[in-house]
């Protein structure tokens, strides 16, 4: 696990914790969260399955202005790049078509799950991951209480079975034909049409200060009473400074949330 535990306050079916991130664990892991952030795998992609139009390097030149990486990101998509990490290296879940790819705007913000992929263990299921980012110094930010767009109410509405979950396995479902992760969606749905609890459910805060177990204390106790079998739902805070947020994305950071 990158960085250090800071705190657990797990609450009977929900485990929460808090991990800090120094600037030692940022170094580690930054090339990796900004590979995400930038998509270098579908730019490659791309990249390779258009050189041959290039024909000269006034078109080569144009090719990679469209390509090329935006000189700055919104800190909810270096939130979701760094949690989108987390998931991976530390919890072993797989997203394999990221949102941005689906995106017009760079900087526009989807209706759906944040984060939708797989996890194999005995079974192959869904992983549905909300992310928050925040760099209020308040313990737990708005972000997690709102109740329109909080952390607490999207998770509460995908353990209950919303039609965001449905809308990401459809997304899935359009993007896996010919793919790689094809046979991985296939298992996942088989997971879920024997049993639509049967799925991993994330809730992810990015918060630039530091620890505090107040962040996750009342919504892992109050999520933990209705979360019910065999559905497996966890909440996650990663703190790290401000400076080290943009550090990780290598790139200008436009803040959303009030300090």
């Amino acid at each position: 696990m990158v960085g250090s535990l800071a705190y657990r306050v797990d609450q009977g079916a929900i485990s929460a914790a808090g991990h800090h991130l120094d600037a030692s664990d940022v170094a580690r892991i930054s090339s990796s969260v900004q590979s995400i952030l930038r998509d270098d795998t579908g730019v490659q992609e791309a990249r390779e399955a258009l050189a041959d139009l290039a024909k000269t390097e006034f078109e080569s030149e144009r090719l990679e202005t469209i390509l090329a990486t935006p000189d700055s990101f919104d800190e909810w998509r270096v939130g979701e790049a760094l949690a989108e990490h987390h998931l991976v290296t530390d919890v072993g879940c797989e997203f394999p078509w990221p949102d941005s790819r689906s995106t017009r705007n760079p900087n526009s913000i989807g209706g759906g799950v944040d984060l939708v992929g797989f996890h194999a263990s005995d079974r192959v299921r869904f992983v549905f991951a909300e992310v928050k980012t925040s760099h209020q110094m308040a313990w737990p930010p708005s972000l997690l209480t709102s109740r329109s767009h909080g952390l607490h109410n999207q998770l509460s509405g995908l353990n209950s079975g919303d039609e965001r979950s449905k809308w990401a396995i459809r997304y899935l479902a359009m993007n896996s034909v010919g793919k790689s992760w094809l046979d991985s969606f296939r298992h996942a749905i088989k997971t879920y049409l024997a049993d639509s609890l049967d799925v991993i459910i994330y809730g992810v805060l990015i918060h630039a200060t530091e620890p505090n177990q107040a962040d996750l204390r009342a919504r892992a106790s109050s999520l933990a009473q209705s979360v019910k079998e065999p559905t497996n739902m966890a909440l996650v805070a990663i703190y790290l400074t401000a400076e080290l947020l943009v550090q990780v994305a290598d790139a200008s950071v436009e803040l959303e949330t009030a300090a």
